[in-house]
């Protein structure tokens, strides 16, 4: 997905491409498998680890609740985790 030639993702979370490339690379080499992680999941873990922002704010932004964001946060990090094994 393009828009202006840029990864609509990376328009989303404010990456130029080289750094969007650089962050789902390095996803995909630690057990990132896109195909089964939800949207909400990918935010998530974007938004926390190379962003640094709250659960709260995610939460507002996503419109769901923080004990929504915890828990999505907590199964895509064991996901992560049991794929790097």
């Amino acid at each position: 997905n393009l828009s202006n030639g840029k990864p609509t993702n990376a328009i989303k979370f404010n990456l130029d491409e080289g750094e969007y490339a650089s962050v789902i690379y390095g996803m995909k080499a630690h057990g990132w498998d896109s195909t089964h992680k939800s949207v909400f999941e990918k935010a998530i873990i974007l938004d926390r680890y190379f962003k640094n922002k709250t659960q709260t704010e995610i939460a507002i932004e996503l419109g769901i609740s923080q004990a929504q964001v915890s828990r999505l946060e907590k199964n895509a990090l064991k996901s992560m985790y049991e794929n790097m094994k």
